[in-house]
């Protein structure tokens, strides 16, 4: 049983810790090992459970879950020197992964009781929340910056403004060509991707620009605008009123988002009143009563 503790220690350490067991400090380590011991014990719960009989996971299946752990790490050397690095060998894995996959088998089982949604529940939800599916007006905007620094010379304020004005004063309100200025002239990394900022809804930006960008036009751009960085010319390339989503767009994830709560909700019942039923806490010596060396990733 000491690789299957050392499997649920190492998945409770990076879990709780984002760290090996090994890297961890005492407290923290008493903490894994009690959560480790936990798992084990729902684990096995789990697998001796009426509703986990008859339950077998085909062999492909295992094999391309045990594959995709391979893959995560450079060669078959690295994955072979972290498992013994963390007290695992390959057999460990094998088992800990098998007994994953008969637990999660076990809750779709459960959850597969949940009744499915009706178009009537489905509605009503709709219904009684339409603050979400309130879509608010967006701006597709870009933007030129030219930074004020007392520190260098030809950043301070004023000259700051000074070219940003003459920027706008050379400026037609072609796109393409507000683009290349920005390329050239912009201070924001924006400027790698000629200036554009994206859709933007109301309160993203700095006021100043924020009331200018919703007070233009599409095509529009603005005047020399002042903000904590700096200068900016502000450009409104599309405006995207704001509208409801409607029933129709929304009924499939709606329903999406209800049938997976309910299971949920379902999953955790049934693990709660499974832990009533079956009180003590088992050891990681304990004898596994599912005949199976337990194991949790």
């Amino acid at each position: 049983m000491s690789g299957v503790l050392a499997h649920h220690r190492l998945r409770a350490a990076l879990s709780l810790f984002g760290r090996r067991f090994a890297e961890l400090g005492l407290d923290e380590r008493a903490a894994a090992e009690a959560e480790a011991r936990r798992s084990i014990d729902i684990e096995a719960r789990v697998l001796a459970s009426p509703e986990a009989a008859g339950i077998v996971i085909p062999d492909r299946t295992l094999e391309e879950t045990i594959e995709d752990v391979r893959s995560r790490y450079d060669s078959p050397e690295d994955f072979a020197a972290d498992m013994a690095g963390n007290g695992l060998d390959e057999a460990d894995l094998v088992v800990a992964l098998a007994r994953e996959l008969k637990v999660e088998a076990v809750l779709e089982k459960v959850a597969a009781s949940v009744p499915t949604p009706t178009e009537e529940q489905v509605r009503g939800w709709y219904d009684r929340h339409p603050e979400k599916f309130d879509l608010p007006e967006i701006r597709l905007a870009s933007h030129i910056l030219v930074t004020v620094n007392a520190a260098i010379p030809e950043n301070s304020r004023e000259r700051a403004q000074a070219r940003i004005t003459a920027l706008r004063a050379g400026m037609g309100g072609n796109l393409a060509e507000f683009r290349a200025l920005a390329g050239r002239h912009s201070e924001c990394p924006s400027a790698l991707d000629g200036g554009r900022l994206g859709r933007i809804a109301r309160g993203q930006l700095y006021p100043t620009l924020d009331a200018a960008l919703f007070a233009m036009d599409e095509g529009e751009i603005s005047p020399p605008l002042e903000s904590e960085l700096g200068f900016h010319l502000v450009l409104c390339e599309t405006i995207f009123p704001a509208a409801v989503v409607p029933f129709e767009t929304a009924r499939s994830r709606i329903r999406d988002a209800m049938e997976k709560t309910r299971r949920k909700t379902r999953q955790v019942a049934w693990l709660a009143e499974l832990m009533k039923r079956a009180p003590g806490i088992a050891r990681a010596t304990d004898p596994d009563p599912t005949g199976m060396e337990a194991s949790h990733a």
